[in-house]
């Protein structure tokens, strides 16, 4: 299992993996070697592959600051690009920025032949703030709140029908409990940068609502270390979308050095 937080086993003999973020000269080695593992090495020749890991540097280091290359990232990206060469559809349209690449993700996990991808994105983000809730931290949320927030948003003749999708595609998870319908996200960083998309989408161009949410956030529990995967999010999604958003100017006091 995964979680954001240490999850009390009791006396569980376990074993603890902590994913270390990767540095420039680690993350080529680690596409070739994902690559490899994967048997998809050959779909790209050596010099292809370094400049994967060239572009996700470039994406990380968009806006002038750095967004922490993770495993996840790196893997995400590189799956985007095998899926568009398997495809023959070349790698033109690859994700531009960090959050296209999780929208790109909701993209490959949706069948070709379905409809409706527009709307299922905005159900995404929806369940993505029911997720992260007000701790701001990814965690279960049952079907009945999630199709209450997806009908609050006008997608009630949908709701059921779109949670369903993303269950079926694997962006969801379910489990029932004492015959309750639980849901969560299966990576926790996509419910993060989809809740800062619909968060920036909600508060657009008013700076009294994006000073209010800021004030909110810092009250949160925890606050900075226990919300930093969002926090990261909010940060990179506000660089990718200020300019074609026109969003107003913000200095994310969790973004200064001290």
């Amino acid at each position: 299992m995964t979680a954001r937080r240490e999850p009390d086993f009791g006396p569980v003999d376990r074993t603890n993996l902590y994913p270390e973020r990767l540095t420039g000269d680690r993350l080529i080695p680690f596409i070739f070697e994902y690559l490899n593992r994967s048997n998809q090495a050959t779909l790209f020749a050596p010099r292809q592959q370094v400049q994967l890991g060239e572009r996700v540097l470039a994406l990380a280091e968009a806006g002038g600051k750095a967004t922490a290359v993770t495993p996840l990232l790196a893997k995400l990206f590189v799956d985007s690009a095998v899926k568009r060469t398997q495809e023959g559809t070349g790698l033109q349209d690859m994700p531009q920025d960090v959050p296209e690449i999780f929208i790109d993700y909701l993209r490959r996990s949706h069948p070709t032949a379905s409809t409706g991808f527009d709307t299922l994105i905005s159900a995404a983000r929806i369940l993505a703030v029911v997720s992260v809730g007000d701790s701001f931290v990814p965690g279960d949320f049952r079907q009945d709140t999630a199709i209450a927030a997806l009908s609050a948003k006008g997608l009630a003749h949908q709701a059921e029908q779109l949670t369903g999708q993303l269950v079926s595609n694997g962006v969801l998870e379910r489990r029932v409990f004492g015959g309750l319908s639980v849901l969560r996200f299966g990576l926790d960083p996509a419910a993060e940068y989809l809740a800062a998309i619909e968060w920036i989408d909600r508060l657009r161009t008013d700076s009294a609502k994006w000073e209010e949410f800021t004030v909110r956030l810092r009250g949160t529990e925890g606050y900075p270390n226990t919300i930093e995967g969002f926090l990261q999010a909010l940060s990179t999604c506000y660089i990718a979308y200020k300019k074609p958003l026109g969003l107003p100017v913000q200095s994310f006091p969790w973004d200064r050095v001290d």
